[in-house]
C-alpha cells in the first residue's frame, strides 16, 4: 500500500512537468526557425504577364515609334481617353436667296483666327477654307468642321463667292465652350444710285460715273454708267463694302471724290454728288504802270438768283485770280486791294461762248 502511494503524483510534480514540457516546445520552435533560410524583405518579385491589346487599339499603335521606357507597376496608365481635349467644332448653315441658288454650284466657307500679335513673337493664325457645294434639292446648305484648337482671340467664320455677297460671323471655340454655331448668308448685290447735281442743284446728266472699290473685300470689279438726263447714274447689282466715287474722269474727277458704304442688308440706296458746272474767269489786277497787285480781295456777287451766291478769292503774285465753274447769268464784280481804289464791274456769263480774261488797273490812294 506504501508503494501504491509512492507511485501516485503530487500535485508540485504536475505542475514542474507540464513547465518542463513548455520549455522543450519554446526551444523546438526555435531551433526550427534558426535552420530556414532567411526571408527576403520587400514586395514579392513581379511574374512577368502577357497583355493582350483589343482590335480597336491595336490598330491605334504605331509599329514605327520607339518603344517607351518601362512604368512602375504602381503608376496608373494613360490612354487617350484620359487626355483633356485641346479642340472643337464650328458648325453651322448658309441661307441663300433664291436667285443665288439658280447661279451657284458651290460657296466658300473661311475660318480665320482672330489672332492680334503685339509682341515681338508674332503669333500665326489658325486658318481653314472649305468648299461647299451648293444643291437646290438639299435646301440650306449646312456645315460642320472638328478640329478647330481652342484659341482666346476667337475666330472669323466667313462664306464668299465670285459675283455675290457673302458674310461674316465671330466664333468663340475654347475648353469652357467648345462647339460653335454661326448662321451665314449669301446674298445677291443690291441697287445704288448716284445723283448728280450742279451748285445750283441742278441736275448734271451724260456724265460718267466711277464706282471705285476700297479694301475688302476683295475681288470687287471696278464699275462704270453714265448719268442719264435726269443726272441719275443707276447701278443694279453693287456688292458691298466701301467704294469710292468719281464724277468726269478715273483721273480726273470734276467733283470732290466722295466715300460710300454699300450694305447688302439695307437694299437700295442712293447718294448725292455735286458736280459744279459752268465756265471759267479770269481776272487780272494791275497798277497802272502795268505791275501785277498781289493779295488783292476778288468778289463775284450773282444779281440774277434768288439764292444768294457770293465767291470770292485773292490774286496770286502777279495780279490774277481764276472763278472755277461760274453758272451763266450776272454777276457783280469787286476788286480791292490795300492803298488802293476799289473797282466794281457788272459781268455777264454767257452760257454760249466762254468769256474773256478782264483787265483791271487800280488807282493808288495819295
Amino acid at each position: 500500500m506504501n508503494q501504491a502511494r509512492s507511485r501516485m503524483l503530487r500535485p508540485r510534480d504536475l505542475i514542474l512537468v507540464a513547465l518542463v514540457l513548455c520549455l522543450g516546445a519554446v526551444v523546438a520552435l526555435l531551433l526550427g526557425r534558426s535552420s530556414a533560410p532567411p526571408l527576403r524583405e520587400g514586395p514579392a518579385p513581379l511574374v512577368p504577364t502577357e497583355t493582350v491589346a483589343e482590335p480597336a487599339a491595336a490598330a491605334a499603335i504605331d509599329a514605327t515609334a520607339p518603344t517607351a521606357p518601362p512604368v512602375a507597376e504602381s503608376a496608373a496608365l494613360r490612354t487617350a481617353s484620359d487626355l483633356a481635349p485641346t479642340a472643337g467644332v464650328i458648325r453651322g448653315h448658309i441661307t441663300l436667296s433664291a436667285a443665288v441658288v439658280t447661279k451657284l454650284d458651290a460657296v466658300f466657307v473661311k475660318i480665320q483666327e482672330a489672332v492680334q500679335n503685339a509682341g515681338d513673337t508674332p503669333t500665326r493664325p489658325f486658318v481653314l477654307t472649305r468648299k461647299e457645294r451648293i444643291s437646290p434639292e438639299l435646301g440650306t446648305p449646312r456645315f460642320s468642321y472638328e478640329d478647330i484648337p481652342f484659341s482666346r482671340y476667337g475666330y472669323f467664320v466667313s462664306v464668299y463667292a465670285e459675283g455675290v455677297n457673302g458674310s461674316r460671323q465671330f466664333a468663340t471655340v475654347t475648353e469652357d465652350e467648345p462647339v460653335a454655331d454661326v448662321q451665314l448668308a449669301i446674298t445677291e448685290g443690291v441697287t445704288f444710285v448716284v445723283l448728280l447735281r450742279d451748285q445750283l442743284r441742278r441736275p448734271v446728266p451724260d456724265t460718267k460715273v466711277f464706282l471705285v472699290p476700297l479694301g475688302e473685300p476683295l475681288g470687287r470689279p471696278l464699275l462704270q454708267m453714265k448719268s442719264d438726263p435726269f443726272g441719275a447714274a443707276t447701278f443694279d447689282s453693287v456688292l458691298q463694302g466701301e467704294y469710292e466715287v468719281r464724277a468726269g474722269a478715273m483721273n480726273a474727277s470734276v467733283s470732290e471724290p466722295q466715300r460710300v458704304q454699300v450694305q447688302a442688308h439695307l437694299g437700295a440706296r442712293s447718294v448725292t454728288v455735286e458736280v459744279p458746272t459752268g465756265a471759267r474767269f479770269e481776272v487780272w489786277v494791275n497798277t497802272r504802270g502795268g505791275g501785277g497787285i498781289k493779295d488783292a480781295d476778288v468778289s463775284l456777287l450773282a444779281v440774277n438768283t434768288r439764292r444768294l451766291r457770293r465767291l470770292e478769292g485773292k490774286t496770286d503774285w502777279g495780279g490774277r485770280y481764276t472763278f472755277e465753274n461760274l453758272i451763266p447769268g450776272t454777276y457783280q464784280l469787286d476788286v480791292r486791294a490795300k492803298d488802293h481804289d476799289t473797282r466794281t464791274r457788272k459781268v455777264t456769263i454767257d452760257p454760249d461762248q466762254p468769256p474773256e480774261p478782264l483787265m483791271l488797273e487800280l488807282v493808288r490812294r495819295r
